[in-house]
C-alpha cells in the first residue's frame, strides 16, 4: 500500500469514527427530544387540564350547595361554570384523543356532567326557589312548602353527587395522577437519557484520542524508521562506505521506492570504483610494461 493511501486510510478510520459518533449522538438527542416533546406536549397539558376539570367540577358542586343555601345567584354562577367546564373539557379533548379509550373517556365525563347540569336545572332551581328568613316567617304556609322543596331538592342534589360527581371526580383524579406519573417518569427518562449522551461522548471522545494516537504512533514508526535506514545508508554512502548490504524492504510504498534507488546507487558506486580500480590496474601494468620496453 502506497504511503499516500495509507494516510488516507488512517484519516479515513478516525472520520468513520466522527461519523458513527455523531450519528449515535444524533439519535440518542433525538430521542430524548421526543421524550421531551412529549412531556410538554401531553403529560404536562394533560395534568393541568385534568385538574382545572377538577376544581370547575367543585365549583359546580359549590355553586349547587349555595343555592340551596339561599343564595340564588348561584344559580347563574352554576350556569357559567358549566360552560367553563366545556370549554377546558374541550381544550383537554384535544391532548386526550389519540386513543379510543381516552375518546370515551372523555365522552363519558362530558356526557355525565351535561346530564348533572341538566338534571340540576330541572329538578333543583325550577322546583325550589330560596325565599329569605323574613318571607318564611311572615308566610308559615308557604314556609312548610318551601320546605318540603327544600328536601326533596337536597335529597336530588344528594342523589345527582352520588351518582354524578363523585364518578366524574374519581375517573379526573385518576387521570390526573396518571398524567403526573407519566410525567415524573419522562422526566427521569430524560435526565437519564441526557446523562448517557454526556458518558457517550466522554467515551467517544476518549476513544477517538486513543485510536488517533495509535494510528498517528504506528504510521510515524513506519516512516520514521524507514526512513532512518535509509539516512544510515546514505550517510554511509556519503562517507565513502559502499560495502554494506542492501536496505531490506517490501517495495509497498514510497519510502521502499527510496531504499530501492539508494541500494541501486550503492551498487553503480560500487560497480563504478571497481572499474575505476580496474582501469587503474590496466594503466598500472602497461605503464611498467612501457617502463621495461625503455629499459
Amino acid at each position: 500500500m502506497k504511503l499516500s493511501n495509507k494516510l488516507y486510510a488512517a484519516f479515513g478510520v478516525l472520520i468513520i469514527l466522527m461519523i458513527m459518533s455523531s450519528t449515535l449522538v444524533w439519535f440518542k438527542i433525538s430521542t430524548e427530544t421526543a421524550r421531551a416533546e412529549e412531556v410538554t406536549g401531553d403529560d404536562l397539558p394533560g395534568m393541568i387540564l385534568y385538574s382545572r376539570l377538577l376544581d370547575t367540577q367543585h365549583q359546580l358542586k359549590s355553586s349547587a350547595l349555595e343555592y340551596m343555601n339561599g343564595d340564588t345567584s348561584k344559580k347563574a354562577t352554576f350556569n357559567s361554570t358549566f360552560k367553563k367546564f366545556k370549554a377546558v373539557h374541550n381544550e383537554l379533548y384535544g391532548y386526550e384523543s389519540a386513543k379510543q379509550s381516552d375518546r370515551d373517556k372523555m365522552a363519558h365525563i362530558l356526557r355525565s356532567i351535561s346530564t348533572y347540569h341538566q338534571r340540576v336545572n330541572q329538578d333543583v332551581f325550577a322546583r325550589y326557589h330560596p325565599t329569605s328568613k323574613q318571607a318564611v316567617q311572615d308566610r308559615a304556609s308557604e314556609t312548610f312548602g318551601n320546605s318540603d322543596a327544600f328536601i326533596q331538592a337536597s335529597e336530588t342534589l344528594q342523589a345527582l353527587d352520588r351518582k354524578y360527581i363523585q364518578d366524574i371526580a374519581k375517573i379526573l383524579e385518576v387521570s390526573a395522577q396518571e398524567e403526573i406519573d407519566d410525567a415524573t417518569s419522562a422526566v427521569a427518562q430524560l435526565v437519564n437519557g441526557l446523562n448517557a449522551i454526556s458518558i457517550a461522548i466522554i467515551v467517544i471522545t476518549l476513544v477517538a484520542a486513543l485510536l488517533s494516537l495509535v494510528i498517528a504512533y504506528l504510521i510515524s514508526r513506519s516512516i520514521v524508521s524507514r526512513l532512518n535506514q535509509v539516512l544510515i545508508v546514505a550517510e554511509r554512502i556519503g562517507a565513502g562506505d559502499i560495502s554494506d548490504k542492501d536496505i531490506d524492504h517490501k517495495g509497498q510504498d514510497e519510502i521502499d521506492g527510496l531504499a530501492e534507488a539508494t541500494n541501486r546507487m550503492a551498487r553503480s558506486l560500487n560497480e563504478l570504483l571497481h572499474s575505476i580500480a580496474q582501469v587503474v590496474d590496466d594503466v598500472r601494468t602497461s605503464s611498467q610494461d612501457i617502463a621495461e620496453a625503455n629499459e
